[in-house]
């Protein structure tokens, strides 16, 4: 007993998980996204898609056209057998075992169409009728003689789509060319016109008739699907998505293709709504084929092609599959349409029809949250865990029975969704406000003129509220502010470290510098006063020994710092060159000039830092002259800088070099200060420059030197 249970449980789960999967085999042809399929009399099978025609040709798909070609739509004269291919952008062709053959008429074709879409075409007595979705109209195209003409209705004002009668059981369907004017649709039949009201839709929508072999009529437009047989509405049905193929197979069910998520399949009949079954709910379905053993070939826009064979299917009572599905079970009642509904003569008898003229009132008359029935409000305030909601709605009408619904959720999807249904299920609806809004129709197309309503709104877990994601924010910036602070800092203390002990080195190699200047100039002193001796001129070299003595006080007191007042810098050049003058008499004079704008006590300047140039002027400028030098010392202010400026009228550079090349001792004050004034840049960040510039006649002959320092002033 325990093993027959165990049996058929697991019977039961594989038929729940895989019972539909084996009615199905699947074909992939080039990028998949079909556009129509044709089952000829004689058994062969096509299929069109963006890139051409295929013809399945035994287990192979084999391409017809050589040339690109989008295929729109196929079909076939069945007392001829001829295959004819439509193409929105190339016109009309017929189809051969290896090519296609365009029609002499196909500009004028392609001139009609423009940038409009085919809605439905159908070949009769070697006469090819066609509609347009966005213009809308109907053409007939004379297979024999090649003219294509429009079909002018008697009437083609107060209806927004037609379906026409081209043999007795061959119907085709479109929009109104005049406009979408009431939204009804007329049947012409011969010589009987009927109109039915169609649901509110906004712009064309492609529309589809056909003829059932009992030789009622369906018609489809956007979502809604009408059942008209004779005098009787049969049922008027919504899908959850547009229609874009209605077939009916050799066993009379009714498939229905849908262009987004799927087929569904009215075993029985549409009045029987509850019985249907929804397959391939992945994709859209553009076309659907069935041959003479009755398969069905379905192409689909995104996963290729799927054969479907009757032969493995099993009849059962499907469940309640999606939300249109009338769980009553019981068949919608006919509406009949009472006296007649012929027009004789051009005369339409208004009366044709029994009209429920009244709108359809609308209530909800419950609502569940999480499983629970509640109080029924106008609005509601939920936790983020109640979000679970059900509401049920019903409609009231003069056939109560054949009413349909709309609903949508502002919120969630702003679409309307049609069924059959007086009831909705959210499940695990996201923290939001949400508005429903539900619509009834009666049988004769019109909508309740208030819907009913209801608002609620679902508050988010804390986590997900405003304050505390601003928290959260506040939170890592002030965290992310603290890491990037103590990663700064360190990095900041590490570089002033660095700083620092550059800083210092800097400082330790200027006052090796400055230790190598000073020898330098003891030197030179030293060498005056040996001059004065050896020339037993001991007054001189007494006054000259004073003068030293006093320079020497300054430049010691001077090179205790890295920078010292203005002052005290000129007061050591003065005596360094009334020295000099003592030394080397009559050989030069001097002057020093000081702008005003420069403060001599606050302004401050790196030691010793003009005396070398001014001595390089005296021994490598002026010494060489044979007539008396002077020597020009100007200071003045530019902008954030002091300008130092030191002129001679020696024999320039390039003479100086001749004279210095005959000497055994090389001077190297000139590079000490030059290497000063790098250490001083970097160590202090400072911004000192040097120009030298060589001094020349109009004759181009060398008239002097002049060096210009740039030091900068802090104010």
């Amino acid at each position: 007993m325990m093993r027959i249970a165990i049996l058929i449980l697991s019977n039961f789960i594989c038929l729940l998980l895989f019972g539909q999967t084996p009615l199905f085999e699947r074909f992939e042809l080039g990028s998949n996204k079909l556009t129509s399929s044709l089952a000829s009399t004689d058994g062969r099978l096509f299929f069109g898609t963006a890139d051409g025609l295929y013809q399945l040709d035994g287990f192979d798909f084999r391409q017809i056209n050589k040339e690109a070609l989008s295929v729109n739509t196929l079909l076939e004269d069945v007392s001829t057998g001829q295959v004819y291919l439509f193409s929105n952008t190339k016109g009309l062709y017929t189809v051969g075992k290896d090519r296609l053959k365009g029609f002499e008429f196909n500009n004028e074709l392609k001139a009609i169409i423009k940038d409009d879409q085919l809605n439905e075409i159908a070949l009769q007595d070697s006469s090819i009728w066609f509609s347009m979705i966005k213009s809308g109209g109907l053409y007939v195209i004379d297979l024999k003689s090649g003219i294509i003409k429009k079909h002018m209705f008697t009437e083609t004002t107060q209806y927004a789509y037609f379906s026409y009668e081209i043999s007795s059981r061959k119907f085709i369907s479109g929009s109104n060319e005049a406009g979408l004017f009431e939204n009804k649709l007329r049947i012409f039949k011969g010589a009987q016109l009927q109109e039915l009201r169609l649901s509110d839709s906004k712009g064309r929508k492609k529309s589809r008739s056909l003829v059932l072999r009992d030789g009622s009529l369906l018609f489809s437009v956007g979502p809604e699907l009408l059942h008209v047989s004779g005098n009787k509405v049969l049922s008027r049905l919504f899908q959850e998505r547009n229609i874009s193929c209605i077939h009916e197979d050799i066993e009379g069910k009714l498939w229905v293709g849908l262009e987004t998520e799927g087929l569904i399949c009215y075993p029985n009949s549409l009045e029987e709504s509850s019985n249907r079954i929804r397959y391939l709910s992945t994709t859209g379905v553009n076309s659907i084929a069935e041959n003479n053993i009755g398969e069905l070939w379905i192409s689909t826009t995104t996963e290729g092609i799927y054969e479907f064979n009757p032969g493995t299917s099993t009849s059962y009572q499907a469940p309640v599959l999606f939300s249109d599905l009338d769980t009553s079970g019981s068949p919608s009642q006919a509406i009949p349409i009472e006296d007649s509904d012929l027009r004789i003569k051009g005369n339409l008898n208004p009366n044709a029809v029994v009209r429920d003229s009244l709108p359809p009132q609308i209530f909800i008359t419950g609502v569940r949250i999480m499983g629970e029935d509640t109080s029924i409000l106008s609005s509601y305030e939920l936790d983020h865990r109640q979000n679970f909601i059900e509401i049920s709605y019903l409609g009231f009408a003069q056939a109560s029975n054949m009413i349909q619904y709309r609903y949508r959720l502002i919120g969630a999807n702003d679409d309307w969704v049609y069924t059959s249904r007086p009831l909705v299920q959210y499940t695990t609806l996201p923290p939001g406000k949400y508005y429903f809004f539900v619509e009834a129709v009666n049988k004769d197309g019109i909508w309740s003129e208030q819907p009913a309503t209801l608002n609620f709104v679902i508050n988010p877990p804390f986590w997900q509220t405003t304050w505390f994601r601003a928290l959260l924010v506040i939170l890592i910036v002030l965290l992310g502010s603290g890491i990037w602070s103590i990663s700064y800092l360190r990095l900041k203390r590490k570089s002033e470290r660095r700083d620092e002990y550059n800083r210092k080195l800097a400082e330790v190699e200027l006052q090796a510098l400055r230790a190598q200047m000073n020898p330098h100039f003891l030197f030179n002193t030293l060498s005056s006063i040996q001059h004065f001796i050896t020339l037993s001129r001991s007054e001189e070299a007494i006054n000259y020994l004073s003068k030293f003595a006093k320079l020497m006080r300054v430049i010691l007191e001077n090179s205790k710092s890295p920078e010292i007042a203005l002052k005290d810098e000129l007061n050591a050049l003065e005596i360094y060159l009334e020295l000099e003058s003592l030394r080397f008499k009559d050989k030069f004079d001097y002057e020093i000039k000081v702008d005003d704008a420069l403060d001599r006590n606050y302004d401050m300047i790196p030691p010793l830092l003009i005396q070398p140039y001014v001595e390089n002027a005296i021994m490598h400028g002026i010494m060489h002259l044979k007539k008396k030098g002077h020597i020009s010392v100007t200071l003045e202010r530019q902008g954030d800088k002091m300008k130092v400026s030191i002129r001679d009228n020696g024999v320039g550079r390039k003479r100086s070099k001749e004279f210095e090349d005959q000497k055994m001792h090389k001077s190297r004050g000139m590079s000490i200060t030059r290497d000063r004034l790098e250490i001083i840049n970097t160590s202090r960040k400072s911004n000192l420059s040097l120009s030298i510039t060589d001094l020349e006649s109009e004759n181009s002959e060398p008239e002097g030197t002049l060096v210009e320092i740039f030091i900068p002033i802090e104010d």
